[in-house]
């Protein structure tokens, strides 16, 4: 295996010599990024180095893990529609087509297959189809942010729901009603 990370962090203070970092920056360091694998780690912390003039915070740090793992490649909401709309001519309400999107996937969910292949509305499809992945896409956000520990805290508190995957699937309180029309 490579470097650790307690081994990374040391390079990052490293870089930043005229940063004032006490034994208790260290510990709240390798705890807040304790969630990143040490190989992602790597190249988080040469990705701040070039861009930081000063010794990001964890938080920064966090932004730009999520940012190299996958924010960047997230569709827009356009193209998203883009997609589900070159589906629509492709298949019709016959074939279901597969996303590889996974707020695609749940888009289409909320607002069901059906019903956008047999509109007769398709600016107001669109503009409910991107309002509806935009929601999801910052519940997503969201819920990528929560460390481990508030994942647990918040999974504990949800009511009886067995994960916070099930609060992101779970399109009916995105739309007002309930998930029956998804195919």
């Amino acid at each position: 295996m490579g470097i650790t990370n307690n081994a990374l962090i040391k390079q990052l203070f490293a870089a930043y010599p005229y940063a004032q970092v006490s034994d208790q920056t260290v510990v709240v360091y390798i705890r807040g990024l304790s969630n990143i694998p040490s190989d992602d780690l790597d190249v988080v912390i040469q990705q701040c180095i070039a861009e930081k003039k000063y010794l990001p915070t964890v938080a920064e740090i966090q932004d730009m893990y999520r940012s190299l793992s996958g924010s960047l490649a997230q569709l827009s909401s356009g193209e998203a529609w883009g997609e589900v709309h070159r589906a629509i001519a492709r298949y019709g309400h016959i074939r279901k087509p597969q996303f590889d999107d996974d707020i695609i996937i749940r888009t289409v969910e909320a607002m069901g297959w059906n019903n956008l292949c047999m509109s007769e509305n398709q600016a107001a499809d669109r503009a409910r189809f991107m309002q509806i992945y935009a929601d999801i896409s910052k519940r997503k956000e969201s819920v990528d942010r929560l460390t481990p520990k508030s994942r647990k805290m918040l999974e504990s508190k949800a009511g009886g729901m067995k994960s916070l995957s099930t609060l992101l699937s779970n399109t009916k309180y995105l739309t007002g009603g309930n998930d029956e029309d998804a195919g």
